[in-house]
């Protein structure tokens, strides 16, 4: 009997690895070319590329060719990105750190990022700016943060952009947007559950590229405070229901419209399966079931049209008003001064005491790495023979022991940032003795937290 047994739970799991090995393989992705407004779609199992040239027919475009492509890592659960640049695709995997660029013309698919699965920017809200590709927010480790992130084509990793002390603590792609028009990224902070339970309330802020600084710009509209999950993005604007009405939010304007014009596929927003935006435009894709029969339909209109046909109906968001916060400036004036005085006095000591258990939050090997660094004191600079050495990448290729050193730092660098603010936890710099060798030392701020791990 248990020979049985055991037979039957090899052969069930071999089924169910060889069933996840192809479900992996067929992976499929769609998205919009922003210079023909028509859809592509590449089939990962069979390598071609598709144009659709009416509602779900596709015409196919060639067979890709990949490189640095490995199949094993893209799962049919994943979500994917697309941005246009001048010439071909940026595409990317949120969470997982992958990017890849599509050129179009050469029907070539490159992976062009030299990170690993991070698994901390899930949900993101990911834009494309100035040609440079930025991942704002989202959700990781077991729970949802505020890390401002770049895609740095030279280094081929991604980067932290900024970390400021004012933003909102937590937000994601929900009802969060970034407008070229302004150059701005909109965030919609999500409040703890327990917070939110008591006051309804979503604080909205706006994050300016100019000034590099977030600002706190109003509270939602109570009435719209519970709508929010079902909003369908399309740029920078956003779709709802709203008690049988079709809503459109334009957090630019601070403007909520309710549509009034003929009915249309598009304004059904809770109905169809995605929203494209371009060039001032928007496109809705939906299938639906005619008897027994799939079929599907495209729709489109601009933004112009779809606002001359609508009725303005309140604000989006109800701003701060500043008397109440010169009011509560001078009323809790006395207590910030106490507030940061302690801090002050026992920042050292509560810092050691929050985050001493969030090592654990590091690998065994990466701990292991930084007990060695910290053993040799907080002014050691460490070469890149000497790291090479502790890592154990001196016996390996120079391009080799590059990126193990590289995907070291980012990773210590990443995970400091997201459990301690901290950023730049170990310092990349240039040699005083000799400006052509790079040095590594721990930063003043992260030393002391490994004290009291590393301390004999």
């Amino acid at each position: 009997m248990n020979l049985a047994k055991n037979k039957f739970l090899v052969i069930s799991f071999l089924i169910l690895f060889i069933s996840f090995e192809l479900s992996a393989q067929n992976v499929e992705f769609t998205f919009l070319n922003s210079n023909s407004n028509k859809r592509l779609r590449i089939d990962l199992s069979s390598h071609l590329i598709f144009e659709e040239i009416s509602a779900n027919k596709w015409n196919p475009l060639g067979e890709l060719t990949f490189e640095n492509v490995d199949l094993k890592l893209i799962l049919p659960v994943y979500q994917f990105n697309a941005f246009k640049t001048k010439s071909d695709f940026i595409i990317t995997i949120p969470g997982t750190g992958q990017v890849y660029k599509l050129y179009i013309k050469d029907l070539l698919l490159k992976r062009i990022d030299k990170s690993f699965h991070t698994g901390y920017n899930f949900q993101s809200v990911q834009f494309l700016r100035k040609d440079t590709l930025f991942s704002f927010g989202g959700y990781g480790f077991w729970q949802y943060h505020n890390i401002l992130t770049y895609f740095d084509q030279n280094s081929s990793e991604w980067e932290t952009y900024t970390q400021l002390d004012e933003s909102p603590e937590r937000f994601t792609n929900r009802f969060s947007c970034y407008s070229p028009k302004n150059d701005k990224v909109y965030a919609l902070e999500l409040p703890r559950p327990f917070q939110f339970a008591k006051t309804k309330k979503y604080t909205f802020w706006e994050f300016d590229f100019n000034t590099k600084t977030w600002k706190r710009i109003g509270k939602i509209n109570d009435r719209l405070a519970l709508m929010l999950p079902e909003t369908k993005p399309a740029g920078p604007y956003f779709l709802f229901k709203y008690q049988n009405s079709n809503l459109i939010a334009d957090p630019e304007s601070n403007k909520v419209y309710s549509y009034e014009g003929p009915h249309t596929k598009l304004t059904d927003a809770l109905d169809q399966e995605i929203t494209h935006y371009n060039k001032n435009k928007i496109f809705s894709y939906q299938k639906f079931l005619v008897g027994n029969k799939v079929n599907f339909l495209i729709d489109s209109t601009s933004i112009d049209t779809l606002f001359k046909q609508s009725k303005l109906l309140f604000k989006l968001y109800e701003t701060e008003d500043n008397i109440l916060y010169d009011s509560i400036f001078i009323t809790f004036s006395l207590i910030l001064i106490l507030i940061a005085l302690y801090y002050f006095i026992y920042q050292k000591r509560r810092r050691i005491k929050i985050y001493t258990d969030d090592l654990n939050s590091f690998s065994n090997f990466e701990i292991e790495i930084l007990h060695k660094m910290y053993s040799k004191g907080f002014n050691y600079e460490f070469s890149s023979d000497e790291l090479n050495e502790i890592l154990g990448a001196e016996k390996k290729p120079i391009e080799t022991q590059r990126q193990i050193r590289s995907r070291f730092i980012s990773t210590v660098n990443q995970k400091a940032n997201l459990l301690f603010q901290i950023s730049n936890s170990i310092n990349r710099q240039k040699s005083n003795l000799d400006k052509r060798y790079t040095i590594y030392k721990l930063s003043e701020n992260f030393y002391p937290l490994l004290e009291p791990f590393f301390k004999d």
